[in-house]
């Protein structure tokens, strides 16, 4: 992570504008990394008295995963920020990131990111990743962090020490006699903003208004002002809120520990999470397997159900890849990619596919042990898709694959509740893949 203290860490002002994009990548990958992590924990959760909970408990559950959730999404706001302030500058936007399980230093954070159920030990990293910059707590707050986190300032550094870096680069290039009048030189309309998105304008909302579309808030980045502004939203939020926010993502956190806590001591039998293997992946053919990182599914229906969410997540970042970098695409095209990737392919089929991986067995001749979960991992080759007609066809013909994927996955499975939960997706898929064909005019490659 590269911190404050610019002059000493970058002492020639010639990479300047270099040491900044790649800065804003880095922001990019963090955010997308935290966001996966978030789902994950959220999608492993019990949900039932029928899995072992009491109906409090039940209660309890549902609360703790709404807060994730609503987490999750506003990373999801986050890196919409950090790819507005890439395109302001002249870049291009960052959707690629390691797979998991990444070292506690690769970001410098002190803490590791990975896949993990809902645990205190999972909560306890979820804090540290977004706590308040040292000095910023009050008593009160840095006593409630002690009494449930093993902290030591001296090893956790915040994720708001690289929105700093970031805000003071900004700053001395903006206030540059040489490059101030060169550092936003992004397209200004090229940027999604919430007033211009499709549910925004079927509610009539505009984000000029301070009004939501998708329970989140974008504008986009033009100037100074809008970058810092942009800066400002996504520290105050959750990477290094300042002071004794109990709605930042650090004190939504703490308070979800303290209550998990709680209930554990209430109930030294409490499991509030599916027994889902860390960092699961899928076992696909090529070489190299053996090196990969992460937990190999070995059941041969999971691992097919789990391919095909490797085949979901892939699509969707084609589908965003494609949407936040062809800046002088039309209207049209824009609100065709809307449809697709945001409503219902986030909600209707990403979500209810990670549900259904937590009920299914991981390992060959287990039926009864670890439970699998979403890989959240896309190939290499995702990245912006140039030419229009090509690129909708790509989009449209990886949606059809994983329409076959899906329908031969639910063939396979024989657990009736993830049958009927596959049979939803498949719907789903059909009519987003049938939309954006019709939206787009794109077919699909070999049919």
């Amino acid at each position: 992570m590269t911190t404050s203290g610019l002059e000493a860490d970058n002492p020639n002002p010639i990479y300047d504008r270099a040491l900044l994009a790649d800065m804003l990548a880095e922001a990019a990958e963090l955010e997308h990394s935290l966001c996966c992590q978030y789902l994950f924990a959220a999608f492993s959760m019990k949900r039932s008295t029928s899995e072992g909970l009491s109906p409090g408990q039940v209660q309890k559950m549902q609360r703790w995963q709404s807060l994730l959730m609503e987490v999750a999404r506003q990373e999801m706001e986050h890196l919409g920020y950090v790819i507005n302030l890439q395109i302001a500058i002249g870049s291009s936007p960052h959707l690629r990131r390691p797979d998991f399980p990444l070292d506690p230093q690769y970001y410098e954070t002190g803490v590791e990111s990975k896949l993990e159920k809902f645990s205190q030990a999972t909560m306890q990293r979820f804090v540290l990743f977004e706590l308040p910059e040292e000095g910023t707590m009050t008593d009160q707050m840095l006593s409630r962090l002690k009494a449930v986190v093993d902290y030591d300032p001296t090893k956790h550094k915040t994720i708001g020490q690289l929105y700093d870096a970031i805000r003071d680069l900004i700053k001395k290039l903006a206030q540059d006699d040489r490059m101030g009048a060169d550092l936003f030189v992004g397209p200004r309309g090229a940027q999604f903003k919430i007033g211009d998105s499709a549910q925004a304008r079927q509610i009539h909302l505009s984000s000029e208004s301070g009004n939501t579309a998708y329970n989140i808030h974008l504008d986009g980045v033009t100037d100074l002002e809008s970058a810092l502004s942009a800066i400002e939203q996504i520290v105050e939020e959750g990477e290094g809120a300042h002071g004794d926010r109990d709605d930042s993502h650090f004190g939504k956190f703490l308070e979800i520990l303290e209550e998990l806590d709680e209930e554990c001591r209430a109930d030294p039998k409490f499991e509030p999470a599916r027994d889902v293997i860390d960092n699961p992946r899928s076992n696909v053919p090529g070489r190299g397997n053996a090196q990969k990182s992460g937990t190999l599914i070995t059941d041969a229906t999971t691992n097919e159900v789990s391919r095909s969410f490797d085949q979901a997540y892939s699509t969707l970042m084609m589908l965003l890849a494609r949407f936040f970098g062809a800046t002088d695409q039309p209207d049209e095209d824009s609100l065709a990619l809307e449809f697709a990737a945001f409503f219902p392919f986030m909600t209707m089929v990403i979500r209810p596919l990670s549900e259904v991986l937590t009920t299914l067995p991981a390992f060959k001749d287990q039926p009864a042990g670890k439970r699998a979960g979403p890989s959240f991992r896309y190939e290499r080759r995702i990245g912006i898709l140039g030419e229009r007609e090509s690129a909708f066809d790509t989009i449209a013909d990886n949606m059809a694959t994983l329409l076959a994927g899906l329908k031969h996955s639910e063939t396979l499975v024989t657990d009736e509740a993830a049958k009927k939960r596959l049979a939803f997706i498949i719907e789903n898929v059909w009519r987003i893949h049938a939309n954006f064909k019709t939206a787009t005019g794109a077919k699909d490659l070999g049919k």
